[in-house]
């Protein structure tokens, strides 16, 4: 004979598959569950094993978005920074172009480029004020201040009336072009180290 549960009880002990006594129908989960105790262990433990799995797995999931952040935060860093070096390269061009001027005595030409070069490091300075170093910033506002009066002089005075003179607008020339190089140099060199 053929039953939904097969059962047996002997003097009130449960025996076979379900808990139930013979003739005995259980209405509700939590009264089979008190009536089967090895049952409901089971269960727990099932749900107790989900718990941890869930909470596994929100812990990863969390570790995994805070790697994704700092991959996207140092990507975003890199990109700045190449930018800088690429900012300051183009400035240094432009140095090495007004110090052709002044070599040559172009007057009206290292004036231009003067001027091109004082606009263009004062955006770069308020840019990127942040990659310029607390011990290059003086350098820095230094040899912008040595375009002005180079620019100021030669367009005052024309050319310089003598060797000594040259001489000495050149040497700052070439000061700045330096200090404008040695930044675009360091950003580069930042940004490589970094992709390595």
């Amino acid at each position: 004979m053929t039953h939904e549960h097969s059962h047996s009880s002997q003097n009130g002990a449960w025996v076979g598959t379900d808990c139930r006594p013979a003739g005995v129908e259980i209405q509700s989960n939590e009264a089979y569950h008190s009536a089967c105790p090895q049952k409901k262990s089971m269960f727990d433990i099932i749900a107790g094993t989900a718990g941890i799995v869930g909470l596994g797995l929100t812990v990863w999931t969390l570790i995994v978005a805070k790697q994704a952040r700092t991959a996207a935060r140092e990507a975003r860093a890199a990109i700045r920074m190449d930018n800088a070096a690429e900012e300051f390269k183009k400035i240094a061009v432009i140095a090495n172009e007004f110090l052709g001027h002044v070599e040559m005595d172009q007057v009206d030409s290292a004036c231009v480029r003067a001027r091109d070069l004082m606009a263009a490091m004062s955006v770069a300075a308020q840019r990127w004020k942040s990659l310029i170093p607390e011990d290059e910033v003086i350098a820095y506002d230094e040899a912008y201040a040595q375009i002005g009066v180079i620019s100021r002089s030669l367009s005052t005075n024309g050319p310089p009336e003598n060797a000594q003179q040259k001489q000495k607008l050149l040497k700052i020339s070439h000061s700045v072009l330096e200090t404008l190089g040695k930044r675009a140099g360091t950003l580069f060199s930042e940004v490589e180290t970094r992709k390595d």
